[in-house]
């Protein structure tokens, strides 16, 4: 060493080393949970992983096609595409109406067994559900899991009025199959959206790609465009501090006559021990009545 250079400790201090330590005594880790979905029923459960297209008879989109294809909605809103946020509010008030005919539909059956039927009667549940540990990426896919339990529950109310020799008006009849019929169709919104990577900007500029948007999925509403429109529970906007801008005009999802809870026919729980997680590959029973059998 050269005359007159001084010599650097490369030890760290005592200070900085408790410094760290208490560092990293006090920060927490990351949140980590778990969600499962209970199927009692077959009309429900053929709605998990839905149905490939074969011979001529039509594809029916399910619980886990609907979630997987939002992540590409989510992520497109996350990026500022007015299309996502538009296919986000199409989900989010397709999935509100769904739940709605449904808590409807249910009543009407929950009155028809206190006006009908002197019995004590508890609504049949399978003796070997079906649980699905649910993985998904953005809360409508979980608000979609949500729907379907309802209307898992409400399949498995009109099995059990059916079996002690309610006979459920037509009307009523075709209430049930209307709402299948309105869950199906809420799972299939998502294919219509398409990526282009393009932002609000882009749209107002009429730049070629946004050309391309609007000759495959239509021009995009003015409130969605300016943002003056958005789903309740869409991402932030870029640059937003906020997690949900104050000009959201969409309502909430949850309909208040819902009041499920994890001890009833079809729901949502987050703790369910013996969980077996299922694949879209799964091959379904195509029994149309009873509960469902793993």
């Amino acid at each position: 060493m050269q005359s007159g250079s001084v010599a650097m400790s490369t030890t760290p201090s005592p200070n900085l080393h408790a410094s760290r330590q208490e560092q990293k005594r006090t920060s927490l880790g990351v949140l980590r949970g778990r969600v499962v979905l209970t199927i009692q029923t077959h009309p429900a459960q053929r709605l998990i992983h839905g149905r490939r297209s074969r011979d001529g008879v039509p594809a029916i989109w399910g619980l886990i096609g609907f979630a997987e294809r939002l992540k590409t909605v989510w992520q497109g809103a996350r990026e500022d595409d007015p299309y996502a946020h538009w296919w986000l509010l199409k989900v989010d008030q397709s999935i509100k109406q769904a739940r709605a005919l449904i808590a409807d539909s249910h009543q009407a059956l929950q009155r028809l067994l206190e006006q009908d039927c002197v019995l004590d009667v508890s609504v049949a549940t399978s003796l070997q559900p079906q649980r699905v540990e649910l993985q998904f990426a953005n809360p409508y896919a979980f608000l979609g899991a949500q729907m379907l339990a309802e209307f898992d529950r409400l399949i498995c109310t009109q099995l059990t009025l059916n079996h002690i020799g309610l006979v459920l008006a037509p009307a009523q009849e075709q209430g049930i199959k209307a709402v299948e019929r309105k869950l199906r169709s809420t799972f299939l919104i998502p294919q219509g959206y398409h990526f282009f990577g393009i932002d609000r900007a882009a749209v107002e500029q009429g730049t070629a790609t946004a050309q391309r948007a609007v000759a495959r999925m239509g021009s995009v509403p003015t409130p969605v465009l300016t943002g003056e429109l958005r789903a309740l529970l869409a991402p932030k906007r870029p640059g937003s501090s906020a997690q949900r801008s104050d000009t959201v005009l969409s309502t909430p999802i949850a309909h208040p006559k819902s009041d499920l809870a994890p001890s009833i026919p079809g729901t949502v729980d987050t703790a369910i021990d013996s969980v077996r997680t299922y694949h879209r590959d799964d091959a379904l029973d195509q029994n149309d009545d009873g509960a469902c059998q793993d």
